[in-house]
């Protein structure tokens, strides 16, 4: 929102306050008035056109709006991606076909981070069976195997669901918070043996940035949704 539209927003708030004799500090959850309807109309118009397009307002029973929701679009992606860190990762994906609303945005860095995690998991393997390796860096590199593993598994049940749509964004969140966990556990080996160097260091490095973005996506459309 732009600034002259935040300030004609406060502007509208405050006048429609005046009009419909509603106190801004008051509880939101108080009865509805039939005969304050007109107003409450009034009160509607003024709000939607002050915060224009970009949002969809939700109001509480008594007129007042109580919350702002983004519209779908390619425009909303773009504002999702100005709010994770790794913002170039996330405004790459947007180009790509068929990505549309902040939730295909979702599940095209699901796929991508599904792909990384595949080819990482590979890169390890590879090393592992050339390198001959002993202990400690044989158990590390199980270690860290396995946490791709247990990784993959979860990135492809949650892209299962949100595919589906058949859970709410705080649940989605959740179980992605679960892979990205899975997925920092080769750092987290390699770190308790500081003079042990990862021979993946780039591709993990790399790994954790797209799941981290899967994370960051998929929380703020908890935010939004």
């Amino acid at each position: 929102m732009t600034r002259f539209a935040a300030v004609s927003l406060l502007l509208a708030v405050a006048f429609v306050a005046a009009v419909a004799d509603v106190d801004p500090a008051a509880n939101y959850g108080g009865s509805f008035d039939p005969n304050a309807e007109s107003k409450l109309f009034i009160q509607r118009r003024l709000l939607e056109d002050a915060a224009g397009a970009d949002d969809a307002a939700i109001y509480g029973p008594n007129g007042m709006l109580i919350q702002r929701r983004l519209l779908s679009g390619e425009d909303a992606c773009q504002m999702t991606c100005e709010k994770v860190r790794f913002r170039s990762l996330c405004r790459s994906l947007t180009r790509l076909p068929g990505v549309k609303t902040p939730h295909e945005l979702l599940l095209a860095a699901m796929q991508v981070a599904i792909k990384k995690t595949k080819m990482t998991k590979a890169r390890l393997d590879a090393y592992a069976a050339s390198a001959h390796a002993v202990n400690p860096m044989a158990s590390i590199l199980e270690t860290c195997s396995k946490g791709y593993d247990d990784s993959l598994t979860e990135l492809l049940e949650v892209q299962k669901v949100a595919v589906a749509r058949s859970a709410p964004y705080d649940e989605l969140n959740r179980k992605i918070t679960d892979a990205f966990t899975s997925t920092t556990d080769c750092d987290t080996a390699f770190e308790e043996r500081p003079e042990i160097k990862s021979p993946i260091a780039e591709e993990q490095k790399n790994l954790f940035r797209v799941v981290e973005n899967v994370m960051a996506i998929a929380g703020e459309l908890k935010q939004q949704y």
